[in-house]
């Protein structure tokens, strides 16, 4: 009997901060090197993968702020988009009202056609008003 067919997944966290605002910009952004803990054998073949899942993590959230748009891009500049703007309601804390996050369920295969680093790609965020810091993404992937 051959053995069942099960995904590898795996998780790129970037922790650096950066204030947010209402627009796109090119200093709001985490390039997240989805390789960076992969086995070796990986980064010598065309990068493959299931996005999964894509959770931020924002602080000094701005009173009438109430959600997020994300866009994942294979380019800093963020000109080569592979996942469009995607918005979410951002869920506050419970006993700290200006503390939060989103989470996005992605689950659509990806496959890396551009020239440059294999397994990078560059996520953007901004707000639907006012300002806040985002402190974390998370990208979580599985093996194609």
């Amino acid at each position: 009997m051959a053995a069942p067919i099960r995904a590898f997944f795996h998780t790129s966290q970037v922790t650096t901060s950066r204030a947010v605002t209402n627009a796109f910009g090119a200093a709001v952004v985490h390039n997240h090197d989805l390789l960076a803990d992969a086995v070796p054998f990986m980064s010598e073949r065309a990068f493959n993968c299931r996005l999964e899942a894509i959770v931020v993590q924002l602080s000094s959230i701005h009173a009438t702020a109430t959600k997020v748009t994300m866009r994942l891009c294979l380019d800093a500049a963020g000109d080569h988009v592979v996942i469009p703007d995607t918005e979410a309601t951002i869920a506050k804390g419970i006993t700290t009202a200006n503390a939060g996050g989103v989470a996005y369920s992605v689950g659509i295969p990806l496959a890396q056609t551009m020239a440059g680093a294999k397994g990078n790609f560059y996520l953007f965020v901004k707000l639907d008003q006012q300002t806040a810091t985002l402190d974390s993404s998370t990208i979580t992937w599985s093996e194609s």
